[in-house]
């Protein structure tokens, strides 16, 4: 899937990026195993497992970033990071089960392997942990941030699986299911991030907003891969916003482009439970290309106006990455 972004610059790279957290993105993680120890075996081996589903670590890195860019980071950054790293864990835990998905990271789901029971108690199991964690820090701020935040997540993901096969769902309603299910997570690892750092109240509020404008792009990408990435590329299940029914941004764009008659045969297409291979019969039906590069321009938007937050911010070597995050979350392909 190409992107719009950045003309033929060099593709920037995760690693080079994120070079200068590596240490703490280590406190991170081993933060975050501490507080997911367990007695039970079978917890510590699906723990074990679940972590590799991590990838990107975006959402901490965003903290510690935030942080930086913002004047200070402290020890309680990287409490809040493994917090934010847990909650998204969960998630994913959560988000396989709702899309009967059965790889993740080019790796086996937990559904895939035990079914459903185990990840929607395992993914309870790591919210339980991440909010207590959350209660050790002196400033209740994240426990109590992160509590509305997790309620905005569950309360979008309702909300996108009530609206399963609304193709008439309107782009202010996409955009609202969104922000709560993907960008309310970014917006406060970025809040609280600058908070710790006891940022000014601008500053507080421009990276929240970085935070929000940033997930809504990464989740418009996410749907654009889903409907036209690659599997191996992407490592995980695509496919499965159209075997679901899920209203994504280029499905939306498609059905508003195309006449009447081929809308008609991609909705009853869509209503076929019985169709193997979603993304080839859609294919089949109608070139969607230019749906996809429809919404990756609208995600470009977004990016766009995630880099004017931060720009305003102190010039730091922090401020630069946060810019360049939001470049790399425009043109990835994974």
């Amino acid at each position: 899937m190409s992107s719009p972004a950045r003309g033929t610059a060099p593709r920037l790279d995760q690693k080079a990026l994120f070079a200068p957290l590596q240490e703490d993105l280590k406190r991170v993680d081993a933060a975050y195993h501490r507080a997911l120890a367990s007695d039970s075996p079978h917890v510590r081996k699906l723990v074990e497992h679940a972590a590799l589903f991590r990838g990107k670590q975006l959402r901490p890195a965003l903290v510690l970033l935030a942080g930086r860019a913002a004047g200070r980071e402290t020890d309680d950054h990287v409490i809040v990071g493994a917090i934010v790293e847990m909650i998204h864990t969960a998630t994913l835990l959560h988000d396989d089960v709702l899309d009967h998905a059965t790889t993740r990271r080019n790796t086996p789901s937990v559904n895939a392997l035990h079914g459903n029971e185990v990840p929607i108690l395992l993914g309870d199991f790591i919210y339980a942990q991440a909010f207590a964690l959350a209660n050790t820090l002196d400033d209740r701020t994240a426990a109590i941030h992160l509590a509305q935040t997790t309620r905005r997540l569950c309360t979008g993901e309702i909300d996108q699986n009530c609206n399963r096969g609304r193709f008439d769902l309107s782009f202010p309603e996409y955009l609202r299911i969104i922000e709560d299910k993907t960008a309310s997570l970014y917006a406060a690892s970025a809040r609280l991030g600058a908070w710790y750092a006891g940022a000014t109240a601008e500053h507080v509020t421009a990276l929240e907003e970085y935070g929000r404008l940033l997930g809504i792009a990464f989740q418009i990408i996410d749907d654009c891969l889903d409907l036209a990435g690659d599997e191996r590329s992407v490592g995980k299940s695509l496919g499965t916003d159209l075997s679901e029914r899920k209203m994504t941004l280029p499905l939306l764009r498609l059905l508003d482009r195309v006449p009447a008659a081929t809308a008609a045969r991609v909705r009853q297409m869509l209503a076929d439970g019985a169709v193997g291979d979603p993304r080839a019969a859609l294919g089949a039906i109608v070139d969607f290309a230019p749906d996809v590069l429809s919404a990756q321009a609208t995600a470009e938007q977004f990016v766009r106006e995630a880099r004017a937050r931060a720009q305003g911010l102190p010039q730091s070597p922090s401020r630069q990455t946060l810019l360049d995050i939001a470049d790399f979350v425009l043109e990835r392909d994974r």
